[in-house]
């Protein structure tokens, strides 16, 4: 994470607040903090938040229209996959957020659900606009079945 921070930094010039997001549920204690010490000696300390999917409600992430989060919200426990194929468009058709988010609900979806229940939840006129399209159809959805009709 340190890395990442340091060189979109580097690169844009612009402030980053840094986020994990872990999309499966651990047991494991989750840290927020990097350190490094070298010899008995502090070198650096990095915070970054974590956002738990498992702990976050669809409803409220519709609701707040928190749309960094709308493509996550097939992952979480409260998900109507209907309502987010729904709010996924209107985002998308509304300029809100790219065809590419839709596209990333879809391969997030899959993580959860099998491929037929992700396909029938697919607009192909929306996906087509993404340029994840061709690869998504080659690598999963799509996978020994042609393109999505």
């Amino acid at each position: 994470m340190l890395a990442y921070h340091s060189r979109i930094v580097e690169r844009y010039r612009l402030p980053v607040y840094p986020v994990v997001v872990y999309t499966t549920q651990t047991d494991r204690p989750i840290a927020t903090t990097y350190s490094s010490h070298i010899g008995g000696k502090h070198i650096v300390t990095f915070n970054y938040d974590v956002i738990k999917i498992w702990e976050l409600k669809s409803k409220t992430v519709f609701r707040d229209e928190l749309v960094g989060l709308f493509a996550l919200a097939p992952l979480m426990p409260d998900t109507d996959l209907d309502e987010c194929r729904e709010k996924l468009i209107w985002a998308a058709r509304h300029n809100i957020i790219s065809a590419s988010s839709y596209m990333c609900m879809a391969t997030f979806a899959r993580l959860k659900y099998p491929k037929e229940v992700v396909k029938n939840m697919i607009e192909d006129t929306l996906l087509k606009q993404s340029p994840l399209y061709d690869d998504l159809m080659e690598e999963g959805i799509g996978k020994g079945r042609g393109r999505v009709h």
